[in-house]
């Protein structure tokens, strides 16, 4: 909840946030999912430091897709669409 709490005044959507640290392919084209690597720059971001053991727990969370058996490439990623539902999910804003 502080990861999300401390990044919401930075950027007006969670696309947005995404965006920010999405790097591309090789081509340069928007390839709609974060790295382990590009993870860890949005972490080394946030004014709010996580011990490395909730880093990995949260990764593990938004990334319970590469996971699955018919997921044969061994490529850890977040796809969009996970990373704002586990986003909306931790937002601890008064509605």
């Amino acid at each position: 909840c502080l990861l999300v709490y401390s990044l919401k005044p930075e950027f007006s959507t969670c696309a947005a946030l995404f965006d920010k640290f999405e790097e591309g392919g090789p081509d340069g084209e928007a390839k709609d999912y974060l790295t382990p690597q590009e993870w860890d720059k949005l972490c080394a971001r946030v004014q709010v430091r996580l011990p490395d053991a909730v880093r990995m727990e949260i990764w593990n969370l938004l990334s319970w897709r590469s996971r699955l058996p018919e997921k044969k490439d061994g490529k850890q990623t977040v796809p969009m669409t996970d990373f704002i539902a586990g986003w909306h999910v931790h937002d601890i804003e008064n509605k």
